[in-house]
């Protein structure tokens, strides 16, 4: 297995670019792991691999949430932790799950969410997806944290500047 630390330049940006699911995880999932490192103290809640040869990116996240309820049901809202310059969720609508987020950490969560109930209703509907894609939220009403794991289908391109550009496949389309 060949892996690969790469070290991701993200620009500040007050939303996400991408419009599907999958794609935008692995993006505010960047996000986050910037913002983390960035820390005075640095948070190491969020990891991300790259596994070119599988084309596959990891990502595994431990998130502190807070957990209320009413009426409706059980409410969770992932905390700010590390928070992104710029980041703004009210920006974010064209992604189901968007309503209420609250930072971008939360973002993830409830992305990774929203992938999960897609796969679980492609699986229902005896649909297939592919072996390296994957994702499972849990959480952890004890101790107050989500945990998110994901395996997403990736290509790699070159683009004009001789850039490497890693793009998590949209495999619920």
């Amino acid at each position: 297995m060949f892996l690969v630390t790469l070290f991701i330049a993200v620009e500040p940006m007050s939303t996400i670019r991408n419009t599907a699911l999958v794609p935008a995880l692995l993006e505010v999932a960047q996000l986050v792991s910037v913002s983390e490192a960035a820390l005075t103290t640095p948070a190491n809640n969020l990891q991300i691999a790259f596994d070119l040869e599988t084309s596959t990116a990891t990502i595994s996240a431990d998130l502190p949430v807070s957990i209320d309820s009413n009426a409706s049901g059980v409410i969770l809202n992932a905390a700010d932790y590390a928070p992104v310059a710029s980041f703004d969720p009210s920006a974010i609508t064209s992604l189901p799950g968007s309503t209420g987020m609250t930072n971008a950490a939360d973002a993830l969560l409830r992305i990774a969410t929203e992938i999960n109930q897609a796969e679980l209703a492609r699986e229902a509907a005896g649909l297939t997806q592919p072996e390296n894609a994957g994702v499972s939220v849990s959480i952890n009403f004890d101790t107050s944290r989500a945990a998110v794991t994901a395996s997403l289908p990736i290509t790699v391109a070159i683009d004009g500047s001789g850039k490497s550009v890693i793009t998590a496949t949209n495999y619920l389309a």
